[in-house]
């Protein structure tokens, strides 16, 4: 295929709408909710009238499973172009409430790969980061799941409110497991990291929240240099040859020995997150900014 000729884009975000061609409707926060989103619809409608392509980045299913955000979503539906999905499975889900164009582009990884471990802790340090949407699953999943054979540390990285929860939860975990709390962060990350074995991505695959989610965590667990176990999500599926299923007794093996799935990791850093770096998006959403099909409306 022949690489299109890209044109410079200049990227304002923010509350306003500028003078602009393209709008994009990303991640929109849950705060002060009442109030911006109907000043959010009014500057949308000011837009297309005024001819500017408007473009939805609808990463999470505030459409089929309601919040506070929700009623900004089936607002501003009537006033979108193209819906942008971050996976196939959400594409699904989004076909339920639009009919018209959905593309389909990943979520980019934001670090720099680093590679595997040369050996393991003598403690063995088990990484989990997420936000606190995703923090009740590595709850259950600590309490009802892992019963490790040895002494476990298992670093937590999220954010205030996630930290917040699971302290007030009183998780009823095993006595050999040893939770320490710290804020997630891209550098904190790439720090825990360095000190970890693996990494586990404890979920809920009949839990329609999850059911859209992207591979972004996995692969980005992999980009650290960590073996990581998670569950089987839809968008995890087509790269279950690099990780361990967190249900199976292989889970015990990779806390067993960490090091015996490097090889797995160095194979999945090799040939599937070179694909989620954040250039490769980035030429992605310029080719759908710029594509004749989406040109004029």
């Amino acid at each position: 295929m022949k690489e299109m000729a890209h044109r410079k884009w200049q990227i304002s975000m923010g509350e306003i709408v500028p003078e602009i061609d393209v709008l994009v409707i990303g991640k929109i926060g849950s705060h002060q909710i009442q109030i911006r989103s109907p000043a959010w619809i009014r500057q949308i409608e000011q837009a297309k009238a005024h001819g500017v392509r408007i473009f939805l980045d609808y990463t999470d299913n505030h459409l089929g499973v309601i919040s506070s955000m929700s009623k900004f979503y089936f607002d501003v539906l009537p006033l979108v172009n193209v819906c942008v999905a971050p996976s196939e499975a959400m594409k699904v889900l989004l076909r339920r409430y639009w009919g018209g164009p959905v593309e389909v582009i990943g979520d980019p990884i934001e670090i720099d790969v680093q590679a595997p471990k040369i050996a393991a802790q003598p403690r063995r340090t088990v990484l989990w980061f997420g936000h606190s949407s995703n923090i009740g699953y590595l709850k259950e999943f600590l309490e009802n799941t892992f019963k490790p054979a040895q002494d476990i540390r298992v670093i937590v990285l999220t954010n205030d409110d996630g930290a917040r929860w699971f302290i007030e939860s009183k998780p009823s975990i095993p006595s050999n497991v040893h939770i320490d709390l710290f804020s997630w962060s891209v550098r904190s990350m790439l720090k825990f990291a360095q000190i970890s074995d693996i990494c586990i991505i404890p979920s809920d695959t009949l839990d329609v929240r999850k059911s859209g989610v992207s591979a972004n965590r996995l692969i980005t667990a992999m980009a650290l240099g960590l073996p990581t176990a998670a569950d089987r999500l839809s968008a995890y599926e087509e790269y279950s040859e690099y990780f361990t299923d967190i249900r199976s007794a292989k889970l015990y093996e990779l806390v067993d020995d960490p090091l015996a799935f490097k090889n797995l990791i160095i194979k999945a850093q090799n040939q599937i997150v070179p694909l989620f770096l954040s250039q490769k998006f980035g030429i992605k959403w310029a080719n759908l900014f710029e594509s004749a099909t989406y040109s004029r409306f």
